[in-house]
């Protein structure tokens, strides 16, 4: 947009407005349509003078004829930042009034709360105070209930604005701390209470220069020290808190340590709470039914995510295997964490089609009030209630911090509770009876391992047509070697991982990256900005079809310290491409594949080799000192010349492929078999 166009348009129908409905065209027509960040950046004297006669055209037809501001006199905003304009002691009146009577009459209703609030927010920055403007319109609007009739659209205009404006987070990260000031926080009444941090999650978390900002971390300490005092005063409140913490930390979070200090400062903390108060409440059976036994699965909702990818595939499996499916029956119990998204009805019928029950005793709660704002503690009593009533005799949990199902878990609901990580190796909490997993996480507990035989032709390589791969390529450059990773930015967002991408990029200029997910987009793009990598060469194209892209990516180049999971097995199962991962040790990766060649499975691929028409050895050297040995450097100098190998040899990638192919169906076979052996000798002790 050219700036000085569009200030000689808007400053031209000003100067022609002759009252307030000729203003109001100016602000919805024009001013209201535009990209307010570059106004906000500007601070041109064209742009001085229109914040001037904008000044004069609001007093003289609003004001002076004893009207009101409508929410579109909030995108005035940007025209009064970055310029130097006499303070205006006309408009202090009426800013003071409206504060006044927000503060000293708390039952006026939403709607008038509304007005009063964009009344005092416009008069502030009219009058010079841009600052305490901004601070008090997302202060007091962020106590509204989201919901409210009387809120009149403008929950969605406080997203358009603010993600038109696209504020640095650094310009409102002393708002929010102001805002969950521990001090003073519960002076407000407890629906405003809760109200803060459901506009944190859902309308400030998703402005794109806010979303998943590292500035967010700043404010744990807060957060923490109001569950803290929210576990005293008020349990239902800090079991919201938690999973609030939960999500806003757990998308930032890059390591086991980062979990083990949630784990001690929230989970422990609130521990106790939980079990005094599940000393009041029924308690479930003591023991084990004898006979076929009941498994309660413990979902947060039930949506298409990478967990549920492992749980199907591992349900799937467990109910083709006769031995077990005669012993066991599973339900899935959901906890109904409508804050992170609806259930998914068709997922539920997944379930189903399995035989498995989907109970949920949580929706109806979750719409009498209002979806956002239920009761927390009222979700995990009623899914606790139905576990005991159902007689489950196994709870599966593969939750590791939040409060409802660390609820469930500390009163005791079943005769055995056993975590199933998906990933963190530190979480822990009185109830855990054993611990599964489908890999063995680092730097924790120890957990009883298994392998999920994933349903492949489903999850991870469904049908893809040549025409949806040509259009979604065709947004990228031809003819270059393409880098790439699929999953969430934070993974991507880390300057070693970040610098050794560029370093491979400047040695090869034929190659291209694409960091396909959701996230920072902003931090990730400032700092290959700075190593040399611009953004003809460095993608980043947000939340894409990874079944596609599966297909595009050449070189699929795993983040570290923190690494893909689901992404990179989907990646890998159509055999596309070669896989590029940082691992411990070459030395120990290299005696693990002599030992299962020729120690532990031997018998297995003996069996198996002969209806690929391949041999044992064939395969044992692909695996041991062949491309996948290429594909696992375990330092960073070795993971970027492993990238370079591949680029210079990308002539040969059908003979690489060829090779993983044939090595992935064997080992597909073998870990079928071992898992289902696996498996029955778990349950078998449950």
């Amino acid at each position: 947009m050219d700036l000085s166009l569009f200030y000689a348009e808007v400053l031209k129908h000003l100067e022609a407005s002759q009252d307030k409905m000729m203003l109001d065209m100016v602000i919805v027509g024009l001013i209201a349509k535009v990209q307010h960040k570059l106004i906000w950046q500007d601070k041109s004297e064209m742009k001085k003078k229109i914040a001037l006669l904008l000044r004069e055209k609001c007093y003289e037809f609003v004001l002076a004829e004893q009207d009101v501001f409508e929410k579109d006199y909030m995108t005035l905003y940007p025209f009064f930042v970055g310029v130097d304009i006499p303070f205006d002691e006309r408009f202090k009146t009426y800013a003071d009034i409206a504060r006044s009577e927000l503060k000293n009459h708390s039952n006026i209703d939403t709607s008038e709360r509304v007005i009063l609030l964009e009344l005092a927010s416009v008069s502030l920055f009219l009058m010079g105070n841009h600052k305490e403007a901004l601070g008090f319109y997302m202060t007091e609007v962020s106590k509204l209930h989201l919901y409210d009739s009387g809120m009149l659209g403008r929950t969605q205009f406080v997203l358009d604005f603010f993600s038109s404006l696209s504020l640095p987070f650094e310009e409102v990260e002393d708002i929010f701390l102001s805002m969950f000031n521990p001090d003073n926080f519960f002076e407000n009444e407890a629906p405003i209470r809760r109200s803060f941090f459901v506009w944190a999650i859902h309308q400030w978390w998703n402005v794109p220069s806010f979303f998943n900002h590292f500035g967010w971390l700043a404010l744990y300490a807060r957060w923490r020290e109001i569950f803290y005092i929210a576990l005293e005063k008020d349990l239902d409140f800090a079991i919201y808190v938690q999973f609030f913490i939960y999500h806003m930390m757990g998308n930032s979070y890059q390591s086991q340590e980062e979990w083990k200090v949630f784990n001690d400062e929230i989970t422990k903390k609130a521990e106790p709470y939980y079990i005094e108060y599940g000393k009041h409440l029924p308690p479930c059976k003591k023991s084990q039914k004898k006979g076929k036994k009941l498994i309660g699965i413990l979902k947060d909702r039930a949506v298409q995510n990478s967990p549920f990818k492992v749980e199907y595939s591992f349900l799937k499996a467990f109910l083709s295997i006769p031995e077990l499916k005669g012993k066991y029956e599973f339900k899935v119990y959901l906890m109904g964490f409508v804050e992170k998204s609806d259930d998914d009805l068709e997922i539920i019928k997944d379930y189903q089609e399995l035989g498995i029950e989907v109970i949920d005793v949580v929706s109806v709660l979750n719409v009498a009030a209002f979806k956002f704002y239920t009761s927390h503690l009222s979700r995990a009593m009623s899914v606790r209630e139905q576990i005991i009533a159902d007689g489950v005799d196994i709870i599966l949990s593969p939750n590791n911090g939040y409060g409802i199902s660390d609820f469930i878990l500390a009163t005791r609901s079943a005769p055995l509770q056993v975590f199933w990580s998906h990933g963190n190796a530190v979480y822990d909490i009185k109830g855990i009876d054993r611990r599964i997993s489908h890999f063995q996480p680092d730097g924790g507990f120890q957990f009883e391992q298994f392998s999920v035989p994933m349903d492949i032709e489903r999850f991870y390589n469904p049908p893809v047509t040549s025409e949806a791969i040509f259009v979604e390529s065709n947004r990228f450059p031809h003819d270059k070697v393409v880098l790439g990773v699929i999953g969430r930015l934070v993974k991507v967002n880390n300057e070693e991982f970040l610098s050794a991408i560029a370093e491979v990029m400047h040695q090869y200029p034929e190659t291209i990256f694409i960091a396909a997910g959701h996230g920072n987009y902003d931090s990730v793009r400032e700092k290959m900005d700075k190593l040399g990598i611009g953004k003809e060469r460095f993608f980043m194209p947000g939340h894409i079809d990874a079944h596609i892209y599966g297909h595009i990516i050449d070189i699929f180049c795993n983040t570290f310290p923190l690494q893909q999971g689901e992404s990179l097995a989907e990646y890998a199962s159509k055999c596309k491409g070669v896989t590029i991962s940082l691992i411990p040790s070459m030395q120990k990766r290299r005696e693990n594949v002599k030992r299962i060649y020729f120690q532990d499975d031997t018998e297995l691929y003996e069996k198996y080799c002969p209806q690929y028409n391949l041999k044992v050895e064939d395969l044992f050297h692909i695996g041991y000192d062949g491309v996948f040995d290429v594909m696992q450097p375990d330092t960073r100098e070795g993971y970027i010349k492993s990238i370079g190998y591949f680029v210079e040899n990308f002539k040969n990638f059908d003979k690489f492929l060829t090779d993983i192919k044939n090595l992935r169906m064997v080992y597909e076979e073998v870990e079928r078999y071992k898992t289902n052996q696996k498996i029955k000798e778990m349950f078998s002790s449950f």
